[in-house]
């Protein structure tokens, strides 16, 4: 798709990537929403159903055109990212009750998680970086096969592909592009990671000085634990309620009141105390809800003084419930 021999096109031809593409993207918005209907409506409630659903969205519906960034920049490939990006981000809407985001709040969904973010990508952002580095990674190849052709002038040629996408991605995050720099398989990466440090820039200079310090306190690998490690124990896994107030605090939101109150486990027992319990035959509870009210700030989660607030919990006691 999109090789050096052809028109810039998947095989040659625009019809044929525009029918892929649409179809492509009509299967992979359908799959969203009817997981996102399993989850939410069919799941039995008191299971961590909105929690499930954000690690579902971004493990396995966002990768799967991850491909197609990298291998053509078309028009209809520019079409389908604006597509699901709609499609992802109206997902995270209305798992955090939130109605249409602002731009400001568009921006801290695509942060990583580690940067106090949601981790839903745009693929409009990224598309440029992925079609230019995919290109870069085999450039010296091509050099061999195809004498007097050159990366560097591919790039710049106007009405290139290439072009086209450089030209977009310095247009949108103010990036320039250093071609010597882009001859790497990391080149992605490396271009990804500048795109992260310039979102979460932007974030940080339009919020105010309570906004900064919820956003420091929601970076950091072990604080993004509920977004990222599956709900396979008591431990790990949140309630509807709390993990919609984290969504929410992590889009700088004003959270929605709740009736289940914080689900936040509270330690009752010490681990080494469980266990001896459980060698005895005998059952103790390792954790019980706190059951706090939440306040429309957000703020409880992170300062839940009977629970262990949005931390990842040791891996002794992960090993005690499975």
């Amino acid at each position: 798709m999109g090789g050096p021999l052809g028109d810039g096109q998947a095989f040659g031809e625009a019809w044929f990537t525009h029918l892929y593409l649409q179809n492509m993207v009509a299967k992979i918005q359908s799959d969203a929403y009817l997981l996102f209907n399993h989850i939410t409506q069919i799941a039995p409630a008191g299971l961590p159903r909105i929690q499930c659903m954000t690690q579902a969205l971004r493990l396995s519906v966002q990768g799967r055109f991850v491909h197609i960034l990298r291998a053509s920049y078309a028009p209809a490939a520019r079409n389908a990212t604006v597509a699901l990006d709609r499609t992802l981000l109206g997902i995270h809407e209305e798992l955090a009750l939130a109605g249409p985001l602002p731009p400001l709040q568009v921006t801290r969904s695509n942060l990583r998680v580690v940067d106090g973010g949601i981790g839903v990508r745009s693929m409009v952002q990224i598309h440029p970086a992925a079609f230019i580095a995919s290109w870069g990674a085999v450039a010296s190849e091509i050099e061999s096969a195809l004498p007097g052709w050159r990366f560097e002038d591919e790039i710049a040629r106007p009405g290139s592909l290439l072009a086209l996408a450089k030209q977009d991605w310095e247009s949108r995050s103010e990036i320039l592009l250093v071609v010597e720099e882009l001859r790497t398989p990391q080149a992605q990466r490396f271009l990804t990671r500048k795109l992260d440090r310039l979102n979460r820039e932007t974030c940080l200079e339009h919020m105010d000085e309570s906004q900064v310090v919820l956003l420091k306190a929601s970076s950091g690998k072990l604080v993004g634990m509920p977004l990222t490690f599956p709900p396979v124990a008591t431990e790990t896994s949140y309630g509807d309620g709390t993990f919609r107030h984290l969504l929410q605090a992590r889009l700088g939101l004003r959270t929605t009141p709740g009736t289940e109150g914080c689900t936040l486990p509270v330690r009752s027992v010490s681990a080494k105390a469980a266990a001896l319990a459980k060698s005895q035959g005998k059952h103790l509870e390792l954790h019980t809800p706190c059951g706090e009210p939440v306040d429309a700030e957000g703020l409880h989660p992170y300062q839940c003084p009977r629970g262990r607030g949005w931390q990842a919990v040791r891996h002794d006691e992960i090993v005690l419930a499975n």
